[in-house]
């Protein structure tokens, strides 16, 4: 359990700093392309770990967690972008 909790918790600041890294990147991009290279960023961060625990998937209890806190994760990441600014 600990190691899936370290897991996420690494997940969570790569993806955290992707926002600064393509902001180094890609000023003046449209937020679009720039989710998209936040994601490509995370996605290529986390494949070893993926490869690293193999073809396992989870139970249906898993997976509907899975589900839930992708889905947070979709809606925190629409709001942010479609919240008018100022």
């Amino acid at each position: 359990m600990t190691g899936a909790h370290l897991g996420m918790l690494l997940w969570a600041l790569i993806v955290g700093a992707s926002f600064p890294v393509v902001g180094l990147l890609s000023d003046g991009l449209p937020s679009l392309l720039l989710t998209a290279m936040r994601f490509a960023i995370a996605a290529f961060a986390m494949l070893p770990m993926a490869w690293r625990a193999g073809p396992e998937v989870p139970n249906l209890q898993g997976g509907l967690l899975y589900a839930v806190m992708g889905l947070c994760l979709a809606g925190f990441f629409g709001v942010m972008f479609w919240a008018p600014i100022g």
